[in-house]
């Protein structure tokens, strides 16, 4: 004989779920985490745009003195500290005037400068000139951020080659 199973009616088991009171939880600890690591990232922020900065800084110089051989033109490499950008320029020629003559310069490529990264140059000149026969001024700088990092760019005035280095620590 076949005897037939008897289901039991279902019983409502435990809800299964999280309680407000573990979901809160959970978000303290996780705000309790981000608020402790997110210092920590701030700096690492701060040396990626100083690298970036510094990047940038290598490449207007290479632009600048491949333009001005390609061109044979005088191309020049621009640091303005009041408005904290840095861009490259052409010449444009001379215009003459009441007060006589002045050169007249066309900006070709421009990039702004963070606040918080300073550049100091090793000489009083907040620009560097390159020629159209490969050479150009010698300049060397330092570019760092307050946490201590810093790199050293230096142009070779026979070369015209831009190159940077990190500085050590102190």
């Amino acid at each position: 004989m076949i005897s037939q199973i008897k289901m039991r009616p279902s019983r409502k088991s435990k809800r299964r779920g999280f309680t407000l009171l573990e979901l809160i939880f959970v978000a303290v600890i996780l705000i309790i985490i981000t608020v402790l690591t997110v210092p920590q990232f701030r700096g690492t922020f701060d040396h990626l745009q100083l690298q970036n900065l510094v990047s940038d800084v290598v490449s207007f110089a290479r632009y600048a003195q491949a333009k001005a051989i390609t061109g044979a033109e005088i191309n020049r490499l621009v640091f303005d500290m009041e408005k904290k950008s840095l861009g490259i320029d052409t010449y444009a020629g001379v215009e003459t005037g009441d007060e006589g003559a002045k050169e007249i310069w066309e900006r070709i490529k421009y990039r702004a400068i963070p606040d918080f990264i300073s550049i100091e140059l090793q000489d009083s000149r907040n620009a560097v000139k390159f020629y159209p026969d490969g050479t150009a001024d010698k300049v060397t700088m330092k570019v760092s951020i307050s946490s201590g990092k810093s790199f050293t760019i230096s142009i070779d005035p026979l070369t015209g080659y831009a190159k940077a280095e990190e500085s050590p620590q102190q």
